[in-house]
């Protein structure tokens, strides 16, 4: 279902719909000094627009996201040549990572000088009465033992079987290895391995218990099929906890020096990801990276990037600075 309605959003009646919408919002609201297009779906017609990517039309096809091949070519290539209009048309073109500021630059003939990896904020951050990392509950971590934690809405998108083979073969040789599934996960009847099914971010009690086992997590590992960024890895990385991504998409941009990323599928890749990370001083150096790299992805940053990118602000340099190392 959710695929589906995915589908309904790249036709061309949607964009129609959005399009004349967007139009009318344009004009009750008056004066605007900008506007800020979140995707591309729609035309904005205004002197200053900066369009927001995490993913694009090339690189959701290329990775075979499912609701693309429930559209036909033809409706392919009208949002190709819409999200193209959209690129060149805006005053800055923001994306949540370098790795879809390359598209947008090559795949599009973008000019690079008005291309700008901004990142994303947390939404949420595991054990913090706000959005700033949580320093205190890493520095209470026991590091001693394995603890790895997986969040994920869609266990098979998420490559949660993959990571259950590789958690099998770990406790060979960590047999003190504990793995906490949250999310859509089926039952689970495995030595070591505690499923706390879907935690709602609504409910304080349920934000509780993940905010519990994030303080004893010592790595998220989320090997998702194809991750465009992933949230979830800023929010590990503001708790203090590392991470293990997919290496298809733009994870690896928002993990950085804050864990390791593997090719999806890949058992045995996995399973040195995870023996390397078993070890209490690399887990514990890499999240101590990640907190302060968790300063830098916060969703006010962000919006001042976009204000920067855009110039309604003036640059400055310490929003940018380590942002995205080369």
């Amino acid at each position: 279902m959710d695929h589906a309605k995915s589908a309904a959003r790249i036709g061309a009646e949607y964009c129609a719909l959005g399009t004349l919408l967007m139009g009318r919002g344009i004009a009750r609201a008056g004066h605007l000094d900008a506007v800020l297009r979140l995707g591309t779906s729609f035309e904005v017609r205004h002197p200053r627009v900066i369009t927001f990517e995490d993913l694009t039309v090339p690189q959701a096809i290329e990775a075979g996201e499912l609701e693309w091949g429930r559209v036909g070519a033809w409706t392919r290539r009208m949002r190709l040549r819409a999200q193209g209009r959209a690129f060149r048309n805006a005053t800055a073109c923001c994306t949540a990572t370098p790795w879809t500021a390359r598209s947008v630059v090559e795949d599009f003939g973008t000019d690079p000088g008005k291309v700008f990896p901004v990142g994303l904020g947390a939404n949420h951050v595991p054990g913090s009465a706000g959005p700033e990392p949580d320093r205190a509950a890493s520095s209470a971590k026991d590091w001693s033992s394995p603890r790895f934690l997986f969040v994920g809405k869609a266990w098979e998108d998420k490559n949660g079987p993959t990571l259950l083979a590789a958690f099998a073969r770990l406790r060979g040789s960590h047999p003190d290895a504990r793995l906490d599934l949250v999310g859509n996960h089926p039952r689970v009847d495995l030595p070591g391995v505690t499923g706390h099914g879907f935690l709602r971010t609504d409910d304080p009690a349920q934000q509780r218990e993940l905010a519990t086992l994030y303080a004893r997590a010592t790595c998220l590992v989320v090997p998702t099929t194809f991750e465009p960024a992933g949230i979830v890895h800023v929010e590990a990385a503001a708790a203090g906890v590392p991470s293990i991504g997919s290496a298809r998409g733009g994870a690896a941009d928002m993990i950085g020096p804050a864990g390791l990323t593997v090719t999806p599928g890949d058992v045995p890749e996995l399973v040195a990801a995870m023996d390397r990370m078993a070890d209490p001083a690399t887990a514990r150096r890499m999240g101590e990276a990640g907190l302060e790299r968790a300063r830098l992805f916060t969703w006010d940053l962000v919006a001042h990037r976009m204000l920067q990118a855009g110039g309604l602000e003036l640059h400055d340099d310490a929003a940018w600075r380590g942002l995205f190392p080369a």
